[in-house]
């Protein structure tokens, strides 16, 4: 079994280069990890604090997914 990272909102896949593959990963963790923390830093998906995964899709649906998020001071860590 293998897993993909998807938008909580959306469905949709965290985006590729061009004639690549969506990456598929051994553990649901790996694939959260590749989507909201690494590569760049704009493009990166929010992982909120209860969960969900959200893309960067910027319409309505989702900046309300995000709305809640804590502000700036705020300081959270999430072990994966």
């Amino acid at each position: 079994m293998c897993w993909v990272a998807v938008c909580d909102v959306c469905g949709t896949e965290p985006d590729t280069n061009p004639g690549e593959c969506v990456p598929h990963f051994d553990t649901p963790a790996e694939a959260i990890a590749n989507a909201a923390y690494w590569g760049d830093p704009v493009t990166r998906w929010t992982l909120t604090l209860d969960g969900r995964l959200i893309c960067t899709a910027d319409d309505q649906e989702h900046r309300t997914a995000r709305e809640y998020l804590p502000g700036p001071d705020a300081m959270t860590v999430t072990y994966i």
